[in-house]
């Protein structure tokens, strides 16, 4: 009898777990609260969507209680987690989020978009569009457009006080960098060290080195050396051979210089100061007088061609 006795005894502890746990974990019936289980692991719902579903709880914090995960120890570095968003913290503090992926990449989705918005491979390399991005940073996509709502390739906004940004674009013809505005005032492109701004692209395509107010295409206040210089211009002046090019006489150009103390047709000393002068246009004058010159060399030859003849007969 006492044999059949502890038997029972057995019997009824081997079953108590089930009985215990059994309540709380099986059955369709199962309404225990918060947790329940048909299959799927429900917290806070009865209606688990998944293996596990969990529902209440409050947006993540640095805050103690927030969040509707905590993973790690509440008083040390944990990581808490609500419907969108995780947080690294460190008892009640901020704390470094890490990303690691060992001996693979960690990629980004996005459901709309597909693909891969977002790599790190494991060599350390970042892309973004591009799945196999070839340098550190590595971005592939966007469409040139000058308008601020266009699609860049990057963009780099200020951030507070104004809304003007710079933006990278690329396409078939080639790659642009922009300077650009929301606003109505287009803004200056500056290359510049840490303390001096070098050059300056403004928004008339006009380029300073070494000026922040450019009056030219190209201004440079500075010397520049360069082994050759080309200039393009019209108005070269072959037209001081023509017949009825006008030149004056000796005399006509003494009285000129004596009032006047330059050459004609050259500027004087303060409009260079105060203008400066154009390389083609000063070149081309230049020429004129070399070319003018050489026509009273030709008069004089000849004038001295007449006199030696004079003379000759003077001797016979």
């Amino acid at each position: 009898m006492k044999m059949h006795y502890l038997m029972a005894c057995l019997i009824m502890i081997s079953l108590l777990p089930n009985l215990i746990f059994g309540q709380q974990w099986d059955g369709a019936s199962n309404t225990t609260d918060p947790i329940y289980r048909t299959g799927k692991v429900g917290v806070g719902t009865n209606a688990p969507k998944q293996k596990l579903h969990i529902e209440g709880g409050s947006d993540a914090s640095l805050s103690d209680g927030s969040g509707y995960i905590i993973i790690g120890n509440q008083d040390g570095t944990n990581l808490v987690m609500d419907n969108n968003e995780f947080i690294a913290r460190n008892n009640g503090g901020e704390s470094t989020l890490y990303l690691q992926s060992e001996g693979g990449a960690i990629n980004v989705h996005h459901n709309q978009a597909g693909g891969t918005q977002f790599v790190i491979l494991d060599n350390g390399k970042v892309g973004i569009g591009t799945e196999s991005p070839g340098a550190k940073l590595d971005v592939d996509g966007g469409t040139l457009d000058t308008s601020p709502t266009g699609t860049p390739i990057a963009r780099f906004s200020r951030g507070s006080g104004g809304d003007n940004f710079i933006a990278i674009y690329g396409d078939n013809i080639g790659n642009y960098i922009i300077a650009d505005d929301p606003g109505s005032n287009e803004k200056n492109l500056y290359i510049r060290t840490k303390n001096s701004k070098h050059i300056i692209l403004d928004p008339a395509g006009k380029v300073g080195i070494g000026t922040t107010s450019p009056q030219s295409k190209l201004a440079v206040n500075g010397i520049i050396t360069a082994k050759e210089v080309v200039v393009t211009n019209s108005g070269w002046p072959d037209f001081v051979f023509d017949d009825d090019y006008y030149l004056r006489t000796l005399d006509e150009l003494e009285t000129y210089t004596n009032e006047h103390k330059h050459l004609p047709d050259m500027p004087s000393a303060s409009e260079v100061e105060g203008n400066g002068v154009s390389l083609g246009d000063m070149q081309a004058k230049l020429l004129q007088k070399v070319e003018e010159l050489t026509l009273y060399i030709i008069e004089l030859k000849k004038e001295n061609g007449a006199l030696k003849a004079r003379v000759a007969k003077l001797e016979i």
